[in-house]
């Protein structure tokens, strides 16, 4: 009991000190965070076992390799292409302004996240909204060209794509997977 206590005090003192630009690994126990940790789970369930038993099959992980909680979001330039024209986004403004959902995936056009993953992040993106998320963003190491053909494939609208073609924002999160067994 009072080491659940101490659990609660300190993710209400984590909670509260997180702001934009910072990545959260918790969530609030309350209100609208609450009903996001609610959707957030919706959007993912199935898949995190799914991926986690083939990558653990392969001696891999799915887990970060580094603890970003409570840190600034790295800051990398992703070369995104929309509509055949070059965009350049700059992560640390990206995440820094308002309230953004963000996944990443193993690879666009990959049969799961393309007929689960995606979809399903662009289906519950009015109850995102409703939650006071203002972006959902997909990131992938891929590059631009697959992203944007991807997200007409997928006729996505309401997900932003970011190709992280280099895997620079990816590696810098602790999040780069050896994918070499698969």
């Amino acid at each position: 009991h009072d080491a659940r206590k101490a659990e609660d005090s300190y993710r209400k003192s984590r909670s509260n000190s997180l702001g934009p630009g910072k990545v959260h690994m918790k969530r609030k126990e309350e209100g609208k965070d609450e009903m996001l940790g609610a959707i957030a789970k919706k959007a993912q369930t199935g898949i995190a076992n799914t991926v986690g038993k083939a990558l653990a099959a392969r001696g891999m992980t799915t887990m970060p390799t580094k603890n970003m909680e409570g840190q600034k979001v790295p800051e990398v330039t992703l070369h995104a292409r929309k509509g055949g024209d070059w965009h350049q986004i700059n992560t640390g403004s990206y995440f820094a302004k308002g309230k953004t959902v963000v996944f990443s995936l193993p690879g666009a056009f990959t049969p799961t996240c393309s007929t689960s993953h995606l979809p399903r992040y662009e289906q519950l993106a009015p109850a995102f909204k409703a939650a006071g998320v203002e972006k959902i963003a997909c990131v992938s190491v891929n590059d631009g060209f697959v992203m944007e053909s991807w997200g007409k494939d997928q006729h996505v609208n309401k997900v932003e794509l970011l190709p992280d073609g280099n895997g620079e924002f990816t590696e810098q999160m602790g999040m780069l997977c050896d994918k070499s067994a698969i």
